[in-house]
């Protein structure tokens, strides 16, 4: 059975996010395989990932997406270029929540159950004081790999 999964924030091959000590890598290419591998023992490719945002600082992002499992949906982030995708939100219903996918949570435009986004890194505090049905899919708080959107929902419904 086929699964939905959320990410955000790669950033495949920026070298700023290691040396900020945002990330515990050493090099952009074992960041960059680290996330290829946790994401593809992650994800099936009969599974959709929705991806919120900031994906690759490279000009061979279609390597890289060519190396990643499943149905990939992007968000535009703050990073991304027009030639990733235009789309700066999604909506969606899931187990009869409203959804809104945004890559900044300020940018959620919906009157949504759930808002779930990315932007915010580990530098800073996961959820910056936002309300409890936002929820910060960040792959810096996920163990640098897509989480389901199921466990999303549990989490957020939990905190409610």
């Amino acid at each position: 059975m086929s699964e939905i999964y959320i990410t955000s924030d790669t950033h495949f091959s920026h070298s700023t996010m290691i040396q900020k000590s945002w990330r515990p890598f050493k090099s952009v290419t074992e960041m960059n395989q680290v996330i290829i591998d946790n994401w593809n023992k992650t994800v099936s490719d009969d599974d959709t990932v929705y991806f919120l945002g900031d994906f690759a600082f490279t000009k061979d992002k279609d390597v890289i997406l060519s190396q990643l499992r499943g149905n990939i949906i992007m968000v535009k982030g703050n990073h991304d270029k027009p030639s990733l995708t235009k789309t700066r939100n999604i909506i969606l219903t899931f187990k009869g929540y409203l959804i809104e996918l945004v890559h900044r949570p300020e940018d959620a435009v919906a009157e949504a159950d759930i808002v779930i986004h990315g932007h915010i890194h580990k530098a800073g505090q996961r959820q910056y004081n936002l309300p409890a049905h936002y929820y910060n899919a960040n792959c810096e708080f996920h163990k640098y790999k897509p989480k389901a959107l199921r466990e999303i929902i549990g989490e957020v419904t939990k905190q409610k």
